[in-house]
């Protein structure tokens, strides 16, 4: 144990001037730490393609590009902050309490009485480790961890264990709901001495071993290297409060013993306290004095002034771990995560090029094609190329959009025909990748389908006018009917009786409107249909035929 006096004797040194953390014979190891943790990678998720569609597939390698990046971030993020592993903080809490049982006492000493002061200066931890070893049970159950087989297992191993950063900062929150119960009850919060989070950390350990309070124990109380503190033990639960305070309070109302860590608790003598957490056990402990000599804070301020501790430290582990790598080398894993990602963004990039999407163009109206199409979250945009002949080499761009599900192509002749073809593209890596040409769609300006046809009935003179919607751009409409003993519908013409129906010549084709005569009463079926001549080919195109309007005479 006297080498373990010299190295916390360099330790104390080095916390004050805030340097190396190459202590406790550590330096070999972080180096070792290093070179290990240089050779490993984190790898980025790889999805099974097999009998995944070419849009699946896409979605598989976003993927990958997605946990590569993050694979990335992390390895930056691991290089940045020094790579730092449980070891190389396995001393941190250990420095932080004795640093401030240090500064405590060195505040304390002119203020205190001598008889209350003496006692403190030995409360840091090294310090009640060999005030611990002159006691023979507390020797008895160090000798006990430190014959372990396992170095893990001494004493010290599982002190550091007790003393990490996650540890003290439970052993805080152990005082906080402390604080909650006495509050309940309209008593003075507790505050936090780092003399007792030193002597607790320590005597919690050799409790354990002993199966019995640490150092030697008279009526009430445990003394602790001269210090007379009530000492609440437990193990085993998750939340010792369970016992502390929920079972014990109830003894407490129903007039039962067996209820002094409930006391300690609401106690309105005890001022100070501090308080230890083993997690591999479950092991809590937390004393209580009566005396307020010392410095003291409250759990906020002890706090913060640990989490202000571990992030200086963990800095200057990054730091140090950092200077251990030549000149601008990188190490492995970051270098590797680099890797992966231009990998993943290959593999992306593939997918996204065998990818075929879907075009639809379908006429509008007499003018207008309408051109739909879909650009899903996956992709960054499209562009929509046209032709007039469908001929490979005579594409042209037409459209380029990062949103939308169709296009309008405008102000073309009636009657003419359109060619279309799509891709999609996606920025990886800052350039644009394209999928594969859509199949090439076509659509032909046409009369649009005519609508709301009505009927005016004229019994007197066998008439019957019928009327319907008005379209533009056409030429002409052409009316198709059959009675109820037809069996097709056939094309009325001026003047001719088909069907039983004679339809009149109209002065205006146009119109959307015409005379028919009929020479019997009964059902009569229409539907009806713009045309229209394209003025530069002579061609006459058709639209879309009415629904089957009816009317009974």
């Amino acid at each position: 144990m006297n080498s373990n006096r010299n190295d916390k004797r360099n330790v104390k040194n080095n916390v004050k001037r805030n340097r190396s953390l190459f202590r406790r014979g550590t330096a070999g190891f972080v180096i070792l730490t290093l070179m290990f943790s240089l050779m490993s990678v984190p790898v980025y998720a790889s999805t099974n393609a097999t009998n995944q569609t070419p849009y699946e597939k896409v979605l598989s390698a976003k993927e990958d590009v997605k946990d590569a990046k993050k694979a990335l971030a992390d390895a930056e993020e691991r290089f940045e902050t020094g790579d730092i592993s449980d070891e190389d903080m396995e001393y941190v809490g250990w420095e932080f309490l004795d640093m401030m049982v240090e500064t405590a006492y060195e505040n304390d000493k002119d203020d205190i009485d001598s008889s209350d002061l003496v006692p403190l200066s030995k409360l840091t931890v090294q310090g009640n480790i060999d005030k611990a070893l002159k006691v023979s049970s507390c020797r008895s159950a160090i000798n006990k961890f430190n014959n372990s087989k396992s170095a893990s297992k001494t004493y010290e191993g599982r002190l550091k264990r007790a003393l990490s950063v996650k540890n003290i900062k439970k052993a805080l929150d152990i005082i906080d709901k402390c604080n909650a119960y006495r509050k309940r009850r309209g008593l003075a919060a507790y505050k936090v001495s780092p003399y007792l989070m030193a002597g607790a950390a320590v005597s919690s350990l050799i409790t354990f071993k002993n199966g019995s309070h640490s150092y030697p124990h008279s009526g009430k109380f445990t003394n602790i290297n001269g210090v007379k503190v009530s000492e609440s033990y437990a193990w085993g639960y998750s939340d010792p409060f369970y016992i502390w305070y929920t079972v014990e309070s109830r003894r407490a109302a129903a007039g039962q013993g067996g209820t002094s860590h409930f006391r300690a608790i609401i106690n309105r003598r005890y001022k100070l306290t501090g308080a230890s957490w083993y997690d591999p056990k479950n092991l809590a402990n937390q004393v209580f004095t009566k005396s307020s000599a010392g410095t003291s804070y409250t759990t906020s301020e002890f706090r913060k002034l640990f989490d202000d501790y571990v992030k200086t430290r963990k800095q200057e582990v990054a730091d140090e771990k950092k200077a251990l790598l030549q000149g601008d080398k990188e190490p492995n894993y970051l270098i590797e995560a680099r890797e992966n990602l231009e990998k993943a963004q290959k593999k992306f990039a593939k997918a996204l090029k065998a990818y075929k999407p879907t075009l639809v163009a379908v006429n509008y109206n007499y003018r207008t094609i309408k051109v739909k199409f879909s650009i899903p979250e996956e992709f960054s945009g499209i562009e929509i190329y046209r032709s007039e002949t469908g001929k490979k080499n005579s594409f042209e761009l037409i459209k380029t959009a990062k949103k939308g599900t169709y296009i309008y192509d405008s102000n073309k002749p009636v009657g003419t025909t359109l060619y279309y073809k799509m891709r999609l593209y996606k920025k990886v890596n800052g350039e644009k990748v394209f999928t594969k040409y859509s199949d090439i769609v076509s659509a032909t300006t046409l009369p649009s389908k005519t609508r709301n046809v009505e009927f005016k009935v004229k019994e007197s003179s066998n008439t019957i006018k019928i009327s319907w919607f008005a379209l533009h751009g056409v030429t002409g409409y052409n009316i198709y009917a059959k009675g109820d003993d037809d069996k097709y519908y056939k094309q009325l013409k001026p003047g001719e009786e088909i069907n039983g129906l004679i339809l009149k010549e109209a002065k205006d084709p146009t119109k959307a409107s015409a005379t028919i005569t009929y020479n019997k009463a009964g059902t009569y079926r229409f539907k009806i249909r713009a045309y229209a001549v394209n003025e530069e080919t002579g061609e006459t195109v058709f639209g879309n035929y009415s629904e089957i309007a009816k009317v009974t005479i």
